[in-house]
């Protein structure tokens, strides 16, 4: 539950949409009944924290405890053992994680550029992602996620030898500044063959996160770091980037939802295994 710059918690309830854009009521959650202490505050000596499982109409199914406690600055969380817990519940709940950064603007050493400028495009390939923040301000130009209706402008640029295409996008404006912004990815996809992107989206799912930079736009795209496939950003077209919709087209395989399943048998959660004590 550890990542390059910083950690994943769990929701609480009052933010858990924010998350979790498509909840299910055929699937579960965890979340937490209120805000999420501080990682800084938890210390070593092991918190108590209440939770519910809930689904899409019921926003506390189950009443639950959560340990958490923190070793050499990283985050343990233990989840019950319920014996009593109706089968259907234990199958999968799931939590659709909190992200929480680290480092700023002023630590260079997460930052970095990648690809290669065709044009208005640039094109990552493959190996060209790393972890760290993408800064798309190339040779005084600003890249950034091409909107839906300019997927069509892009699409030679990024395709390959596979079969099928696919692209993501963002649905609309997000206001993005230093603090990182999630920006929640729409999907489209050619599968059917007929040669033309179906413009009935699955959105939500696919996210990536933002932030300005002494007034430049980074991306985290480092969920795609393991895709063998080309994706594009396109030419700024306009100044004011912080409240323009910023919109992504990965041409690709299935890559992994930004959603942790968590069976509720499991004993420990560890956000990062540098300590060897559990909780």
């Amino acid at each position: 539950m550890s990542f390059w710059g910083g950690h994943v918690q769990i929701p609480w309830i009052g933010n858990v949409d924010e998350h979790c854009p498509y909840l299910a009521v055929s699937q579960y959650y965890l979340s937490l009944s209120e805000q999420h202490i501080s990682i800084d505050e938890i210390g070593d000596q092991v918190q108590r924290v209440d939770a519910c499982i809930h689904n899409e109409t019921d926003p506390c199914l189950m009443n639950v405890t959560v340990e958490m406690r923190t070793c050499e600055g990283f985050l343990f969380y233990r989840f019950p053992y319920i014996e009593s817990l109706d089968k259907e519940y234990v199958s999968y709940t799931y939590i659709c994680p909190d992200t929480i950064y680290y480092a700023g603007c002023d630590d260079f050493s997460l930052v970095y550029t990648a690809g290669t400028v065709v044009g208005d495009l640039l094109v990552l390939s493959e190996g060209d992602v790393q972890h760290g923040w993408l800064d798309a301000y190339i040779k005084g130009q600003q890249f950034v996620y091409p909107t839906l209706t300019e997927m069509s402008d892009i699409i030679d640029g990024c395709i390959d030898d596979k079969t099928y295409q696919w692209g993501f996008y963002l649905p609309g404006p997000i206001k993005i500044n230093e603090v990182p912004t999630k920006l929640p990815l729409c999907y489209v996809s050619d599968y059917d063959d007929d040669g033309e992107f179906d413009l009935q989206p699955i959105c939500g799912v696919y996210n990536i996160y933002a932030r300005t930079c002494n007034d430049k736009i980074q991306f985290d795209v480092s969920l795609y770091k393991t895709s063998d496939r080309p994706r594009c950003l396109i030419l700024q077209k306009s100044n004011g980037m912080s409240t323009a919709a910023l919109v992504g087209i990965i041409i690709g395989s299935v890559i992994g939802c930004a959603v942790l399943a968590v069976i509720v048998r499991v004993v420990t959660v560890i956000v990062r295994r540098n300590c060897h004590k559990g909780v």
